[in-house]
């Protein structure tokens, strides 16, 4: 990525990194001269130095006193560093970069997709939330079928033999689940009908739910 400003005439580093052959190679092509000072010198205000120093105390503090949830202010921290405007070059190494002042810790996010269409993007991001609206109704769709394949209702006639659900203790000493056979004396309603059990050793005639009866099968010959 070229500085929008222009490029300089004459470079001086502090830093190790900016004294690699390649990025010397760049410089030579781009028609730079490069000059490598020791930190603190007139020609070198040991920026770089500086600037490590800086990102440094900034972690430290954040992992001090914010412990493991540091992390989510690394963008802030990067904000900060890009927005401070350096003595030498008399703006920020973001607006020398891109040309413009962030105002968001989102900017430096977004810089680099500035040369990529942002329409694009939206298009796209519009794209997967149409596909996810899609996926989402298939899904409920689909677990209407299986709720509705597994709960059918089934209607019994006066006189059928049914097994009856009881839920069971919340704490634990009754167990629940079916019991039976059980007759069925009259049908109240679509869903509702009258079952003759036994209640506390007498035999009682309570309005049921279809949802917790089911048909009794006699049991197969050996």
């Amino acid at each position: 990525m070229e500085c929008l400003y222009g490029l300089p005439r004459r470079f001086y580093s502090d830093a190790h990194p900016f004294s690699s052959a390649e990025f010397s190679e760049h410089l030579s092509a781009a028609g730079v001269q490069q000059n490598i000072a020791p930190p603190h010198t007139h020609f070198c205000v040991g920026a770089a130095e500086g600037a490590v120093r800086r990102i440094k105390r900034q972690l430290h503090f954040m992992a001090n006193e914010e412990g493991s949830n540091w992390l989510p202010c690394l963008p802030k921290i990067a904000f900060m560093i890009n927005n401070s405007v350096m003595p030498d070059i008399k703006v920020s190494p973001f607006a020398a970069l891109h040309g413009f002042i962030p105002r968001l810790s989102l900017d430096n996010l977004l810089a680099p997709l500035r040369s990529v269409s942002l329409e694009a993007k939206m298009r796209e991001l519009a794209a997967d939330r149409e596909q996810l609206r899609v996926d989402l109704m298939h899904y409920r769709e689909r677990m209407k079928r299986f709720s509705d394949a597994k709960h059918q209702r089934v209607d019994f006639q006066p006189g059928d033999k049914v097994k009856l659900f009881h839920p069971g203790s919340p704490f634990g000493w009754k167990r629940g689940g079916f019991s039976g056979p059980h007759d069925v004396v009259q049908r109240l309603n679509e869903q509702t009908y009258l079952v003759r059990y036994p209640v506390r050793g007498r035999l009682e005639d309570r309005p049921v739910h279809a949802w917790n009866l089911e048909r009794y099968h006699l049991p197969a010959d050996d």
